[in-house]
């Protein structure tokens, strides 16, 4: 995604890439749901996909959502996604971990962040992209 073109999509873009959910491993509809179960039977993965639905949020610095607003208007203002990429691995230091449903929130009221709903139409608030503490109480049940 080219950062410098606009907030759409900048959901994902605030969680490092390690840890995001594959994009063929990941629980946002039913047919990937039960792929990723099928994954984690037969071991194919399966502790991968474990710990990356369990990702909780870093430990935050004063003023750190602050400082990934800032880095996000930047990165929409830069000249190319290079430069980009540069600030909005700012925002990703400032918000380690994952984002949770209120700084999302704040982010979409100054317009730094949309979301799209299921069908592709229309921007909404982001949800948090922080996985479930229960995560791994669900696998060792369905394993």
């Amino acid at each position: 995604y080219d950062y410098h073109k606009g907030p759409a999509g900048a959901r994902c873009g605030l969680v490092d890439g390690s840890g995001q959910m594959e994009e063929l491993a990941n629980f946002q509809s039913l047919p990937y749901a039960l792929l990723s179960l099928f994954r984690i039977a037969t071991s194919d993965a399966w502790s991968e996909i474990g710990i990356r639905s369990a990702l909780s949020q870093g430990s935050r610095k004063e003023f750190a959502l602050q400082t990934a607003a800032a880095a996000l208007t930047e990165a929409y203002n830069a000249s190319s996604p290079e430069e980009a990429w540069v600030f909005v691995a700012r925002a990703q230091v400032a918000l380690p971990g994952c984002v949770s449903a209120g700084e999302f929130e704040t982010l979409y009221e100054q317009g730094l962040v949309t979301c799209t709903d299921s069908d592709g139409y229309g921007t909404q608030p982001c949800a948090s992209n922080c996985g479930s503490p229960f995560a791994a109480l669900y696998f060792s049940v369905f394993l």
